[in-house]
């Protein structure tokens, strides 16, 4: 009865807004993630963000200053739900960006957000997007960072 619980494995439009939803309050009472404008920028500035998440809503100075500085690490910004929302899954009134510091938790709500419908991606855009953040992508399609 030792069997080890699969990942599930999702194709492309068969993610949930409320599976995402669930792995950020996963990942904030593991104490994985920092939420809020100072805390998110903070985390940046000391190399420890993976994934961060700005809600769709968030004023236009406010992403552009998060994004920027996500920008400087190459870390990845996804634009996602609601402050409202956001801030209900994490435990506080109104949260608009969310930063997630863990690199398991940070590929499985990247998976996730990827997934969900109307959001594929298409690869040569993800490529593009890695390679303008500063990362090498080698012949056989890994990353490497410079």
């Amino acid at each position: 009865m030792n069997q080890k619980k699969q990942k599930q494995k999702l194709e492309p439009g068969q993610g949930t807004p409320e599976m995402v939803y669930r792995m950020i309050g996963l990942a904030i009472r593991a104490g994985r993630a920092a939420t809020g404008t100072e805390a998110v920028l903070k985390a940046l500035s000391h190399g420890q963000t993976r994934l961060v998440i700005v809600a769709e809503d968030t004023a236009a100075g406010t992403s552009r200053q998060v994004e920027t500085a996500a920008a400087r690490d190459a870390v990845p910004v996804n634009r996602f739900g609601s402050k409202t929302t956001l801030g209900h899954w994490t435990g506080h009134e109104e949260r608009a960006i969310v930063a997630i510091n863990d690199q398991g938790f940070a590929d499985r709500l990247q998976m996730l957000i990827d997934c969900l419908p109307g959001r594929n991606p298409d690869p040569g855009e993800i490529a593009a997007d890695r390679i303008d953040s500063g990362a090498d992508i080698g012949h056989d399609g890994e990353d490497k960072m410079r």
